[in-house]
């Protein structure tokens, strides 16, 4: 083996031009695949901050037309208290970001209220102090919290004490009970935990505001813990019969399912067209390989002659495919080092956990795994070929006729990579299509040159803000101070900007018996709508004077009309959303506005009611302000900054663009059509590759053919269209597989399409033309050196 190791490395050093071409072959499929891999092991190989994880799930409920809703915190509690088949199971309500301070330092940190059983159901303890007690929950009792590592570094620098240090969040002092490990930050970016249950206003059980977290039973399965957590959402029904729902169910999702989301599918399926570029790259060399141990059958019929056995030719062969899959891997590996960063920033948070990938050793193993393997693969029909190689036949005159050239099976090999190629390029022609319609649609709302900044108050009961009145105060003195500025040309303010998700439910309208269901809350103020030019369509928009003592007012949107008032006038309807803020009272509709996409591009409009937060304010632990200011950006948040901090030191703005918030929803498109795009375009270039070089051997093996044709009268362009018709055979037959192959796979990428059909006509024909356009530019470059043949070159005796 040593001494194949040695006379192969010998033999490609001989021929520089075959092993490089061949090795940055393989280093483009191999480096793409070490990249991909990265991402997996990174989505699905790397262990969650949990132990045993494959135990820990979340459980939504199900209807006939959602199938993951969220849970009413009751009815979580009900089944923590209740369930056999989970040993711990937990709720949490994501807050996002509080301002958090050590008495010296302000900071933003997000917050998470959770149930009792939350940490437990994950499996993690902290390693300083505890968890919430069952006293902890009562309402009334003194508030805690606890904090992460990376908070704790950060406020406290690591301080051994610091349970006996309080947070101050929103200027209200919260004693610290435990640190959590490093590492741990469920769900994704947690800072601060509090507990749940202690907090009134949650006791409905039509307001499925939390998601549930569980820890199945050593003897329990997905299915057993879905039926037990169902029969008491069914006694729940019985006992209260008001808020059974028909046709609701219970889904158990494992944790890293839930935490992955659709991208889950993307991966995988970007890992089938990393390993069709893969394969692509074997095809290629495999053809290089072929073509070579062709040429070089005198030297293995003289080796045979000498007494060389079968096995130890193939031996040869093979040895000679794992020395260049090496190399290919080491330069590939290189490859793959320099993009990862790139990858990584366009990889979503949700893939990569918001790290940068890496190549650990689970990549290594699959890297050598994938190298041993192409290199077998791409010797795989050379060592045949060379198996067969008889000494008498390789060493007379004329051995290497036509007849006896292997062209047949370097077209097959040429048909795979172009039909391989024609399925990458369609599937990325599809979601390239799809994601330039999604960002040509308009989501119904200006997004240039406006400045996002957001400011929470209130989230706990230790805040000065936590009354309503307080915090409806503070963002009237807020707009009150921004409207003095002559720079600013007008401020909005939205609990839930656009972007963001908001509450629906029932919406009663007077007169009528049935509520309306699937009705969204939306809580803003200021200029809002002129702001964001949404449209007045009838009616008016809020004003200073819908104050709180004033009757309340609604705004509904167009969506809400044609569902809700069809056949009637709305301006002067009265209608009562109590549900959703825990407010109450009836408001008069005075106007109508344009729908927006709140929820991003891809989704359709929904209706939606929007009150005044004036009016209105129990749900003003978030606002955000939206500025159109004449100023920079950098000068805008630095004036919003200074009046925030005139009138609260401890409460710091987080700053934010209109179109980097809007772009959450374009980004990952935008990944899906790279990623496949970038691996469409390699393969089609390894095609062409492979194309040329198949072709110029044929040319090579035709030349006596070619001088004869000459001779007897054939002008270079019957030669060159000779060639080339040569040539595209392949191509067309490879075109057409791909084209059945491209309309089955396409199905895979149905859910990530946006108004493109899986079986696009004009995809499939730009797809097809560029390949067959491809394949003649491949052909013609070797069909003209044919053209320029002479006679006297292609007949001269050989010496």
């Amino acid at each position: 083996m040593l001494r194949d190791v040695v006379h192969g490395w010998r033999a490609l050093r001989r021929t520089p031009g075959f092993t490089i071409l061949t090795v940055l072959t393989l280093a483009l499929g191999l480096g793409a695949t070490v990249t991909m891999f990265s991402a997996v092991s990174a989505s699905f190989l790397k262990p969650l901050p949990v132990p045993d994880e494959a135990r820990v799930v979340k459980i939504y409920e199900t209807s006939p037309r959602n199938t993951r809703i969220r849970v009413a915190l009751p009815n979580a509690l009900d089944w923590s208290a209740g369930t056999r088949a989970f040993d711990a199971l937990g709720a949490y309500l994501a807050r996002g970001p509080i301002n958090v301070a050590n008495g010296e330092r302000a900071d933003r940190a997000a917050l998470t209220s959770v149930t009792r059983p939350f940490f437990a159901a994950l499996g993690v303890a902290p390693i300083r102090g505890r968890v919430f007690e069952p006293a902890d929950a009562v309402v009334g009792a003194p508030p805690v919290v606890v904090i992460s590592h990376q908070l704790w570094q950060r406020l406290y620098n690591g301080r051994d004490d610091v349970l006996q240090q309080v947070l101050l969040i929103d200027g209200g002092r919260v004693p610290i009970v435990g640190v959590m490990p490093d590492g741990f930050d469920f769900p994704f970016g947690t800072e601060v935990w509090s507990p749940i249950e202690r907090e009134d206003g949650w006791a409905s059980r039509t307001a499925h505001n939390v998601d549930v977290v569980a820890r199945l039973a050593a003897t329990a399965t997905y299915d057993s813990g879905a039926r037990d957590v169902d029969a008491l959402l069914e006694a729940i029904g019985r006992a209260e019969p008001a808020v059974a729902k028909e046709d609701h169910g219970i889904s158990v999702v494992p944790l890293r399912e839930d935490l992955l989301g659709p991208q889950s599918s993307m991966i995988l399926i970007g890992l089938g067209a990393v390993l069709c570029v893969l394969l692509v790259s074997c095809v290629n060399v495999a053809n290089l390989m072929l073509a070579r141990a062709v040429s070089r059958e005198t030297e293995t019929g003289i080796r045979v002659a000498l007494g060389a056995g079968q096995r130890a030719i193939v031996r040869g062969v093979l040895v000679e495919g794992l020395i260049l899959a090496a190399a290919g891997a080491a330069l590939g590996m290189a490859l793959a080092f320099w993009s990862l960063g790139l990858v990584s920033r366009l990889t979503p948070a949700s893939v990569t956990g918001g790290e940068a990938l890496t190549v650990d050793w689970r990549v290594l193993a699959l890297t050598i795994a994938a190298t041993v393997i192409s290199g077998l693969v791409c010797a795989a029909l050379p060592a045949l070929r060379a198996s067969r190689v008889d000494a008498r036949d390789a060493l007379a005159a004329g051995a290497r006729s036509l007849a006896a050239s292997p062209r047949r099976a370097m077209n097959v090999l040429v048909a795979v990579e172009v039909a391989l190629a024609f399925v990458l390029l369609f599937g990325a022609g599809l979601l390239a299509r799809s994601f330039a319609g999604l960002d040509r649609t308009s989501p119904g709302f200006r997004m240039d040159d406006l400045l996002l900044a957001e400011i929470s108050i209130g989230f706990l009961e230790s805040s000065r803000y936590q009354q309503p009145e307080r915090r409806r105060d503070f963002f009237m003195r807020l707009e009150t101070a921004l409207d003095e500025v002559s720079a600013i040309r007008s401020i909005g303010l939205a609990a839930l900007p656009p972007g963001g998700f908001s509450s629906n439910g029932g919406m009663l309208v007077e007169g009528r018996t049935q509520p309306e269901r699937d009705i969204h809350f939306r809580l803003v103020g200021g200029d809002y709508f002129s702001v964001l030019h949404i449209p007045i369509r009838r009616g008016r928009a809020f004003t200073h004077f819908d104050a709180a003592e004033q009757p309340q007012v609604a705004v509904v949107n167009e969506e809400l009309v044609r569902r809700v008032f069809p056949d009637v006038d709305p301006i002067g309807q009265r209608i009562s959303m109590n549900g959703m803020d825990g407010g109450t009272g009836v408001a008069t509709i005075v106007g109508v506005v344009g729908d927006v996409r709140h929820r991003g591009p891809a989704l359709p409009a929904v209706p939606e009611a929007y009150f005044s937060y004036r009016q209105r304010p129990r749900r003003t632990h978030s606002m955000t302000l939206i500025v159109d200011s004449s100023l920079s950006v950098a000068d805008t948040a630095s004036l919003i900054r200074d009046r925030v901090r005139a009138i609260d030191p401890l409460l710091p703005p987080e700053f934010s663009t209109m179109a980097e918030r809007m772009a959450v929803y374009v980004e990952p498109a935008r990944y899906r059509a790279s990623l496949i795009g970038s691996l469409a375009g390699l393969a089609l270039a390894l095609a062409i590759v492979g194309i040329t070089g198949v072709v110029s051997y044929g040319v090579a093996r035709r030349r006596h053919e070619i001088g004869i044709r000459i001779a007897l009268g054939a002008t270079p362009g019957a030669i060159s269209r000779l060639v080339v018709r040569g040539g595209m055979m392949p191509v067309a037959i490879g075109g057409l597989v791909g084209t059945l192959a491209a309309l089955g796979l396409a199905r895979s990428l149905s859910t990530f399409l946006y108004e493109v059909d899986t079986a696009d006509p004009f995809t499939l024909f730009a797809v097809g033309a560029a390949l067959l356009l491809a394949g003649a530019v491949a052909s013609y470059v070797p069909a003209r050196r044919a053209a320029r043949l002479t006679p006297q070159e292609t007949l001269r005796p050989s010496r």
